[in-house]
């Protein structure tokens, strides 16, 4: 390691020790992270494991200081990076009793409203992530959601659609197919509010297929119309869109013979998750 090397670590290090030193834990805790990532880079498995634990050591500090203040989810967001550094240094039991906090803070937001009045959605989206991660997707979905109506209340429509995208994809995943529907049709709104037609197009598409599968097909017709009108706003590079909201259209109308015909020439540009949703749509 060369002495310049050598220099920065120990500077992240003397700037951490400056910030406990002033009470200030989760600033500590992203200076000791960067230490950690640099013997990462240079393959020290055994000081990444050091300062990754150091890491965690600081955030839980920085979470157990808010613990008290009455502001649920800022508490929860360092208990979530703290449980993330033990997992990563092994350390599965300190990782779960982080899991235990993250949880009754949750809870207590969620009872008391305050998962929406004081929340941010930077805020609402990591704690999504951490329950999506954990393979708790109601809970997770809850968060999506929360993050999506405030973004909607400050404007921020692009922000919302990636939010009730989220939340649609838990839905998804719990087999909550008409509600996934409703979400994604949310996040398509958003998208073409805020001109973005490629993900308008794309997921009232999404919502319009899942309709006919269940058999909501006025419902499914007025979205494949409304994910031409966007695909139709990309111009011509996205004639494929075109077509598919044509086949989801088709469905709509009930003229399986054509929508078939029609899927059959584009079935094979699209993953097969997708291209089995709309197979779906064909029994």
């Amino acid at each position: 390691m060369s002495d310049q090397m050598n220099n920065v670590y120990l500077e992240w290090l003397k700037l951490a020790e400056e910030s406990v030193e002033k009470g200030d834990y989760e600033t500590a805790a992203n200076h000791v992270r960067r230490v950690a990532h640099y013997f990462m880079l240079n393959k020290d498995t055994t000081r990444f494991k050091e300062f990754t634990k150091k890491t965690g050591d600081y955030y839980l500090c920085a979470a157990e200081k808010l613990r008290d203040s009455g502001q649920h989810l800022k508490t929860v967001l360092p208990y979530i990076k703290a449980a993330q550094c033990y997992r990563e240094n092994g350390d599965y039991a300190s990782a779960e009793n982080c899991g235990l906090a993250i949880r009754r803070f949750y809870t207590s937001s969620a009872k008391d409203d305050l998962i929406v009045l004081q929340g941010s959605t930077h805020a609402l989206k990591y704690l999504g992530d951490y329950f999506r991660g954990e393979d708790e997707l109601e809970k997770a979905r809850e968060c999506y959601e929360a993050a999506a109506r405030k973004a909607v209340e400050g404007g921020k429509t692009m922000l919302a659609g990636g939010f009730y995208r989220d939340a649609g994809d838990c839905s998804s995943l719990l087999n909550d197919v008409s509600r996934a529907a409703d979400e994604y049709a949310l996040a398509a709104d958003n998208y073409a509010k805020a001109e973005k037609y490629f993900e308008a197009s794309w997921h009232y598409n999404l919502s319009g297929f899942l309709l006919i599968s269940l058999k909501r097909f006025e419902e499914a017709l007025f979205l494949a119309k409304k994910a031409k009108s966007a695909s139709s706003a990309m111009g011509s590079t996205f004639v494929l869109f075109d077509r598919l909201s044509k086949v989801c259209e088709l469905l709509g109308e009930k003229d399986y013979l054509a929508a078939e015909e029609e899927w059959q020439t584009i079935r094979r540009k699209f993953k097969k998750s997708y291209a089995d949703l709309v197979d779906s749509c064909f029994k």
